[in-house]
């Protein structure tokens, strides 16, 4: 008979029990959560991560909030994959707060891993008075 796989799960969930640990060693923690759990993962994984690990988020829409309620807003940074027919592309999206050698350290790693384009967007606050 075979034997279930722990990661063959339904609820992903429950499978971060199991996960925490590695956390502690990261120094780039990628999540990718849906936007209703981008808030409650962020404030999970940076209270988790060590001191000065990146966490790059593909979820969430407001990318500041995120940072925010991380407390670490210099460590916090969005990725944001896209499809476009065959090729494939990563927006790095920084916050407000995002420092410098957060962006650097990520674009180095993704340019190497992803096969298709790494564009890194800067955003400007459009605000209306």
């Amino acid at each position: 008979m075979p034997t279930q796989s722990r990661f063959s799960s339904n609820d992903p969930a429950s499978l971060l029990p199991q996960t925490w640990s590695g956390l502690r060693d990261a120094d780039l923690i990628i999540d990718a959560v849906d936007d209703r759990k981008a808030l409650v993962t962020i404030r999970q994984l940076a209270s988790k991560a060590k001191p000065g690990a990146i966490i790059a988020t593909t979820g969430g829409r407001d990318l500041d909030g995120l940072s925010d309620a991380a407390a670490r807003p210099g460590a916090i940074i969005g990725l944001k994959p896209r499809l476009s027919g065959s090729r494939s592309l990563i927006e790095v999206v920084p916050t407000a707060r995002t420092a410098p050698e957060t962006v650097s350290e990520v674009l180095g790693p993704l340019r190497r891993l992803v096969s298709g384009d790494v564009w890194y967007v800067t955003l400007l606050n459009l605000g209306h008075e």
